[in-house]
């Protein structure tokens, strides 16, 4: 899989007609912690609460008349769902979302709320997948993957473009890592920009089969995710972002939940 700096700047332009570039502010108490200035971009301000949608606007944003038609289907504990949900209703497309049955209730109702047909199936997103895979034989619809796509990563790009306007002089960015999508979209600018600026990624322990990859040089498989952190509980690290990933982030690490 490759991106070229052409399809970020093209995904950063459709996102600048449908958002605003959310605010990038500076933590006092972080900053005094540690003896530098910390800042936060507050992705949490978008529509949906994430910046999962960035992905997905410019995902379906590029979809032909055609590809509308058949509807979006796509797998997500919640921040995709919600994504997905809201970038559909905006383009005029019907939605299927399929989350996990533990899924947080208040992000089910809200993908609901945004006009998306939720099917609650089984306990992981792998679950999720497979069960796509089956529905997709059976009608045709256009997947939306939460991480594994060139349009879903280059519209979470899109942050490091207003990263880059907010703080043209940062030296660190610290992200982290559930499939990849969003270090990788933020990273692929970067290197191309600012490749001064050092990447930094972390996953939670119990779900740090990306973060071990990195760090061993090679893929490595875990068997089950355990995380609080339901956004992040990816127990697979995919080969093509793992490559995507080994090209920009310049430095890993896995955190316990507490």
């Amino acid at each position: 899989m490759k991106i070229t700096l052409k399809e970020y700047r093209a995904a950063h332009d459709v996102l600048s007609q449908v958002i605003s570039p959310t605010p990038l502010i500076q933590n006092e108490w972080l900053s005094a912690e540690y003896g530098c200035e910390v800042y936060l971009k507050l992705e949490n301000m978008l529509p949906v609460g994430s910046f999962k949608m960035r992905g997905a606007t410019n995902m379906i944003h590029h979809l032909t008349a055609a590809q509308r038609k058949l509807g979006v289907l796509a797998v997500s504990a919640g921040n995709h769902a919600q994504g997905v949900a809201w970038a559909a209703r905006k383009f005029g497309v019907k939605a299927t979302i399929i989350m996990p049955e533990g899924s947080p209730l208040t992000k089910i109702q809200n993908t609901e709320a945004l006009g998306a047909t939720v099917i609650l199936h089984g306990q992981s997103i792998e679950d999720g997948f497979a069960h796509a895979e089956h529905m997709m034989k059976k009608k045709s619809m256009i997947f939306v993957h939460p991480y594994k796509d060139p349009r879903v990563i280059a519209g979470q790009g899109s942050i490091a473009f207003e990263l880059l306007e907010q703080m043209p002089d940062m030296d660190y960015v610290f992200s982290a890592i559930g499939g990849g999508g969003l270090v990788a979209g933020m990273g692929g600018v970067l290197k191309a920009l600012r490749p001064g600026v050092k990447l930094v990624a972390g996953q939670a322990t119990g779900a740090s089969a990306m973060v071990n990859s990195l760090q061993k040089g090679k893929l490595v498989q875990v068997e089950k995710a355990v995380t609080f952190a339901d956004g992040i509980r990816v127990k697979t690290a995919h080969a093509e972002m793992f490559k995507l990933l080994e090209e920009c982030v310049d430095q890993t690490v896995s955190i316990p939940d507490e």
